[in-house]
């Protein structure tokens, strides 16, 4: 049996207009998509941001928590180490400031040790670094 055609086929026109419309479809949903995923990606870096400022935020509490156990820890054998050198340090103060509003003169000290005529002032890092040792000689300009 044959089949009988009974619609005519597409025109060159109506297949040219179908593919001009597909484009425009094509088109308008591509931007759409790219206009959304750059509203995500804002948001997405947005928040990326606020966690990393939260995490910052929170090692730094941590590395704050870290040297004072290790003030406290390096206090009483500051005063050993010192008596052995010959100084007499009886007291033994952490986290110490001074502040001169005259001069400009704004401190805060880990460790200051005292005996009377004389203080030593002692800044503990747990990993210091050659620039580290030169901002404590040569203090910096308020």
């Amino acid at each position: 049996m044959e089949a009988k055609q009974t619609a005519n086929p597409p025109s060159f026109e109506s297949v040219w207009a179908a593919l001009q419309e597909t484009n425009r479809i094509l088109k308008e949903t591509t931007a759409k998509w790219q206009e959304e995923t750059a509203k995500r990606q804002k948001e997405t870096d947005r928040q990326l941001k606020k966690s990393a400022a939260r995490l910052d935020k929170q090692l730094g509490k941590l590395g704050n928590r870290m040297g004072e156990v290790i003030e406290h820890m390096v206090a009483p054998n500051l005063r050993k180490k010192f008596r052995k050198l010959g100084y007499d340090f009886p007291q033994a103060n952490t986290n110490s400031d001074v502040s001169d509003s005259t001069n400009k003169i704004y401190l805060e000290i880990d460790v200051k040790l005292e005996n009377g005529d004389k203080v030593m002032l002692v800044e503990v890092k747990t990993k210091p670094t050659a620039k580290d040792v030169k901002d404590h000689i040569k203090p910096k300009e308020w």
